[in-house]
């Protein structure tokens, strides 16, 4: 391998540019649904070694007015983790690994049909004038450097009623 090839790789698995991740699911779905979800995943150039694929089930909170003084500052630091705004809070998430320790040679396709149950008791998605709750699914695999993800997917989320949040 030349140096530019070299410089190449290395650049790609620090940047997380070293595959294409992609989900497929329903954009719409009901508390306590089960969804049918297909993950994706394309490589470029070189082998990746991925120490595991997961899934990720999250519903945030926006809001335009102040968090609770008592939240305030855990809400604040959850939002930075997860690259939110200051005003937004994740209230439900789940990670599944969908599986595990992958050598995965180059130019590699592979897809991945999985199954995910949304809770029976959290928030369904709403949107107002002043706060909304939006859910997404977003795939990630977990490597050295940074790791490739999918765009999150926007899932409108239904009381099993069919009725929106009050």
């Amino acid at each position: 391998m030349d140096l530019f090839a070299t410089l190449k790789s290395t650049w790609q698995m620090i940047s997380g540019q070293s595959a294409w991740v992609t989900l497929s699911a329903p954009a719409q779905a009901q508390l306590g649904e089960s969804l049918a979800v297909t993950i994706e995943v394309k490589l470029k150039e070189n082998t990746l070694h991925v120490d595991r694929l997961d899934l990720i089930l999250r519903a945030v909170e926006h809001s335009a007015g102040e968090p609770c003084p008592a939240h305030e500052e855990a809400a604040v630091r959850q939002a930075h983790r997860n690259g939110l705004e200051d005003k937004s809070v994740v209230t439900y998430e789940q990670r599944l690994t969908v599986d595990a320790q992958l050598i995965l040679p180059p130019r590699a396709q592979q897809s991945w049909p999985v199954t995910l149950t949304l809770p029976n008791d959290a928030q369904p998605s709403y949107a107002g004038k002043q706060a909304s709750h939006r859910w997404s699914l977003q795939a990630e695999l977990v490597t050295q450097g940074r790791n490739p993800k999918s765009k999150p997917h926007p899932i409108h989320v239904r009381n099993p009623s069919g009725g929106e949040a009050g």
